[in-house]
């Protein structure tokens, strides 16, 4: 293919982040509250006896009504989320602007710029409205159809993805090997007074990194169970001529054994999942670059790049030797201390922090 460099700009629609929401976030979530009913109804057919079909009808009456609640109340809650942060960085008539070619995706959003080569996406879907871009399991992004210019940018953009993203190979790739110099903040000099964060990290630091998503599904995991079974049951456990007896208390126990061993199963689904991403990530084994000076943070690997304002990061975050720059709710900058020269550079990137991100919004251990 013809090197040849397509130039796609626009705003997403509403319709575009809710596209977003539901084949990122969503369909994670309906499979999480779908497998407790899939529980519930498993329960009512095992330890009931009479006709299968009228007790299968039965579960689906009380189950599936709760459980098409439940996963719309969290959905919203996401929606809303979602929306704040936007609002929050949007800024009078702007608009994003992706600038593809050979090396890969370029996007310009206000002061975040970013390049990603086709190397570090680990999927590309295509759906009537958005192609969904993949980078791991707590990183999603997403293009509007409407941004191309013309349906021949889009049907380019197509065989693009067919030739550097599908057809792409460890031994065959161009992609490029971008530095701080490719792009870098013009009011600072990289020697200057910048502070450097060099190197890998291990799968251990990439899954304390991914447990603090997988904690908070595990949490959600377990109201939505205790909720769940609670509105069903309702009637056994919550009414007023309930008398605690050994049935009861075993019946209690054993649907604690159930969100417990439902608990494990995603436990351990997400952390296969870590260590699988981990693993087929051309990106996991590569040098990392980090550039931290006054106007904000620098990121650099070989064929990605991106450059961030302080004004940028919703929440930052220290947590296990590690300190968490937020983008958005499942998007962020990972930094193992231990890549800094000096216990200093440390402390002056925590000074950095605190005079640029609002105080509500960093957590620091003492």
């Amino acid at each position: 293919m013809e090197e040849q460099t397509i130039i796609a700009k626009g705003k997403p629609t509403l319709k575009n982040a809710l596209q977003f929401l539901m084949y990122s976030v969503g369909l994670v979530l309906l499979m999480g509250i779908v497998s407790i009913y899939v529980l519930v109804t498993l329960y009512y057919i095992t330890t009931m006896y009479g006709d299968q079909r009228a007790i299968l009808m039965l579960s689906l009456q009380k189950a599936i009504v709760p459980t098409i609640l439940l996963f719309l109340l969290y959905f919203l809650v996401i929606i809303f989320r979602e929306y704040r942060v936007l609002k929050k960085r949007r800024l009078p008539n702007e608009e994003t602007i992706f600038i593809i070619n050979k090396e890969g995706i370029s996007t310009q959003n206000g002061n975040i710029k970013e390049i990603v080569g086709w190397i570090n996406i680990l999927k590309v879907k295509e759906y009537k409205d958005i192609f969904l871009f993949r980078h791991s399991s707590i990183k999603w992004s997403f293009l509007p159809k409407h941004f191309f210019q013309t349906e021949e940018d889009l049907a380019l953009f197509k065989k693009m993805i067919q030739e550097y993203h599908t057809n792409r190979s460890a031994e065959n790739s161009t992609q490029p090997n971008l530095g701080v110099k490719d792009i870098h903040f013009p009011s600072e000099d990289i020697q200057g007074s910048n502070i450097i964060a060099k190197g890998n990290f291990t799968f251990k630091e990439y899954d304390q990194y991914a447990s603090v998503f997988r904690n908070k599904m595990l949490l959600l995991y377990i109201i939505s169970a205790l909720v769940l079974l609670g509105l069903i049951f309702r009637n056994t456990f919550f009414s007023a001529s309930l008398r605690w007896n050994w049935s009861t208390v075993l019946l209690a126990l054993i649907f604690l054994v159930m969100i417990a061993l439902g608990t494990m199963l995603v436990y351990f689904l997400f952390k296969h999942r870590a260590r699988k991403e981990y693993k087929s990530d051309p990106a996991s084994n590569k040098e990392k670059l980090y550039v931290i000076n006054e106007e904000g943070i620098v990121y650099s690997i070989e064929g990605s790049s991106a450059q961030y304002r302080w004004k940028d990061f919703r929440k930052v975050q220290e947590y296990k030797d590690m300190l968490i720059f937020y983008v958005a709710p499942q998007r962020a900058i990972l930094i193992p201390i231990r890549l800094f020269e000096s216990s200093e550079d440390v402390e002056k990137v925590k000074e950095l922090t605190q005079e640029n991100v609002d105080s509500k919004s960093i957590k620091f251990e003492d």
